[in-house]
């Protein structure tokens, strides 16, 4: 049976003959197989993102599928069938190495065969016409058509470190932390996994999104820390500027609280019931320094936190010392300094051994 001619006769590039097929797959079956499949395919070029970027702008589609390839990509794509595309989150930009296929399967079922070759031709009309009568191609920055990939920041045990975004934003990163961001022409996202973070945001007309848990922060032009604790809870603080905190539930804009400078807010990373923190018993704002100032805190809960940067673990011998209240300013990275201080403070002696650093009675 003779193969139905092109449209127009335009003979598609194989690369958008393939993104089309892809497009086509979607109207059958947008199960996670195939968007796994899709993602395999979309990453191996750019060739592929930007053809792929170019059907998807000329192929007509139901908004529930196009935003399950949206996520699935971590790429919002604009359509001349849709309004500029909306903030989608950031699990929309995983990591994980895709799996499955990397090619579209060539069976397409016979009602789909139109509306491929419809997305092929558009797709290659618009860019032979761009080129012949010197029309702009619409008024989208290139960028999108690059691939959103999330960039991972992660530190060890014992490390602070610093990082500069390719917004102009900083964040630096307390110990055993990890952090994903996102940027793209829409939105500038973050999600905090664990640890503590602090980020310094520039301004731009894209607002930061921080996620942390339940919790979803949102800032233009503003400093803060946001932390997520081992024991599930969300630490935010304000540090400078402005910023809200909302639901971190998807599609929900209700502003739960406006941040106040200096003010801490804490909340389930598995229940948003954000409150303040009235009275804090410590002074985080010089941690990035790795300097700590704490009202009053029991010994064990100060030498816990001290353990979180020790190379060498801190031990306390005796368990009746582990309630003793201590006030004072430490630095939590040194080690030695931290452990001669507690000594003084506290008069105990300091005895070094092979399992690691013990504090014991005079």
């Amino acid at each position: 049976m003779t193969e139905e001619p092109w449209p127009d006769g335009i003979e598609p590039s194989k690369v958008v003959i393939e993104a089309s097929a892809w497009a086509s797959r979607f109207m059958d079956d947008a199960s996670e197989t195939n968007l796994t499949a899709l993602k395999a395919w979309y990453d191996t070029s750019r060739e592929n993102r930007e053809a792929f970027a170019t059907v998807m702008f000329s192929t007509p589609m139901a908004s529930n599928v196009r935003e399950q390839i949206e996520q699935a990509l971590g790429q919002s794509f604009p359509s001349a069938h849709k309004p500029t595309a909306r903030i989608i989150p950031i699990e929309a930009g995983r990591t994980s190495e895709p799996r499955g296929e990397g090619r579209p399967h060539q069976s397409i079922r016979p009602g789909s065969r139109r509306v491929l070759k419809i997305g092929v031709t558009t797709a290659a009309c618009a860019a032979v016409l761009a080129l012949a009568i010197s029309v702009a191609p619409p008024p989208i920055s290139l960028s999108i058509f690059s691939s959103a990939e999330a960039q991972v920041y992660r530190t060890g045990h014992g490390d602070i470190r610093s990082f500069d975004l390719a917004d102009g934003s900083n964040l630096t990163l307390d110990t055993d932390s990890r952090v994903k961001v996102i940027f793209d022409s829409a939105r500038r996202h973050a999600q905090i996994e664990e640890g503590r973070a602090r980020f310094v945001v520039k301004g731009d007309e894209r607002p930061f999104t921080i996620d942390a848990g339940t919790g979803r922060v949102v800032t233009n032009d503003g400093t803060l820390d946001v932390a997520v604790g081992r024991d599930r809870r969300v630490d935010l603080q304000l540090l400078a500027g402005a910023a809200d905190l909302r639901e971190g539930k998807e599609g929900s804009d209700h502003v739960a609280r406006m941040l106040t400078v200096d003010q801490s807010v804490t909340y389930s990373a598995d229940a948003f019931e954000p409150r303040p923190v009235a009275a804090p018993i410590r002074d985080t704002r010089n941690w990035p320094e790795g300097w700590v100032d704490y009202r009053t805190i029991p010994l064990a809960d100060l030498i816990s936190e001290a353990n979180r940067y020790a190379k060498t673990p801190i031990i306390i011998d005796d368990p009746a010392l582990a309630s003793r209240g201590v006030t004072g300013r430490f630095r939590l990275t040194d080690t030695d300094s931290f452990v001669k201080r507690v000594a003084e403070l506290c008069a105990l002696k300091v005895t070094k051994k092979a399992d690691g650093i013990h504090l014991s009675r005079k």
